[in-house]
């Protein structure tokens, strides 16, 4: 397989497939999709790579294989983000983006934000007021942070912003200024953060993390930057098997997450050579990341007498 690509290639294949129509409903994944319960925020969420493929760069929304991949990766991460949830298709990047991001990768990531870009307009034509969170996983990730860094141009819609989960990408410092308009969290209460990590089982991480570059992150239970000194607090676990059963405790190491499983119910099933956690990382924590969701959310109305 040969890596040689050209700009023309990639919006070849890009434009070859149909574009969504965000005015539809058939271009969501999720459209209004009512979770949790009145209170809850309005969610914009972005799938992460779910075309595991070296063959094509982007994968089509359009596919009813496709179609069923996201949604049923939404579905798990649902559970995490609770409140009316649009949730787009969009021409996502495929898995050989992720191993080619320096000969083409990165192109084709921006190709696919246009998608969430257009999707999030809508979004906001049907949403005009209110609180509302924006979250990913991994590339959804990568589209959260870009995503952050329109929403910081305009003041009043970043005052609407409860919190933006940026999950399995790497915050790093720096990012377009993003992190001087949406720091990370220092309480638990504080509103317009950027919450993210990326997770690993620490019996297998260190000699990988010796390679990595540093990233930026919250820890997944307390919710606050690792340099704040926070209250130990208990894992919640997930809200799906057999996250449910699964108790683990995290530290931090140049900026990733590791975790020690406390109840020996097969977490290291799931991990990727070397210890990685990402396939996980969202459902591992989704009980405390919805707790997190509430809280902050609250915090917003009462702040803005909603």
């Amino acid at each position: 397989m040969t890596t040689d690509h050209s700009t023309g290639e990639l919006r070849a294949q890009f434009d070859g497939l149909a574009g969504p129509d965000y005015a539809a409903d058939s271009a969501w994944i999720r459209r209004r999709h009512p979770s949790g319960r009145l209170g809850d925020p309005a969610v914009f969420y972005v799938h992460p790579t779910t075309e595991r493929t070296l063959e094509r760069w982007f994968a089509d929304p359009h596919d009813a294989e496709v179609r069923s991949g996201a949604a049923a990766v939404a579905e798990l991460h649902g559970h995490a983000f609770p409140g009316n949830t649009w949730a787009p298709a969009y021409r996502q990047a495929t898995t050989r983006a992720f191993h080619q991001h320096r000969t083409g990768g990165d192109a084709a990531y921006d190709l696919a934000f246009g998608d969430v870009r257009a999707a999030f307009h809508v979004f906001l034509h049907e949403l005009p007021d209110g609180p509302f969170v924006i979250a990913g996983h991994s590339q959804g990730a990568r589209h959260t942070i870009d995503l952050l860094a329109e929403i910081a141009e305009d003041e009043r819609l970043s005052g609407r912003l409860v919190a933006a989960y940026a999950i399995g990408a790497g915050i790093r410092p720096g990012r377009e200024g993003v992190l001087d308009v949406f720091p990370l969290p220092r309480r638990a209460d504080q509103c317009g953060v950027l919450i993210g990590w990326n997770a690993s089982l620490r019996s297998e991480t260190a000699p990988a993390l010796e390679r990595r570059q540093d990233p930026l992150s919250v820890n997944p239970i307390t919710f606050v930057d690792w340099q704040v000194t926070a209250s130990p607090a208990p894992h919640l676990g997930g809200a799906t098997e057999p996250f449910d059963r699964i108790r683990v405790s995290v530290a931090s190491d140049r900026g990733h997450v590791l975790v020690d499983e406390d109840t020996d119910h097969g977490l290291a099933d799931f991990a990727l050579p070397g210890g990685s956690l990402h396939a996980v990382e969202v459902q591992l924590f989704s009980r405390d990341l919805c707790a997190d969701v509430r809280r902050r959310t609250s915090a917003w109305r009462r702040a803005n007498h909603r």
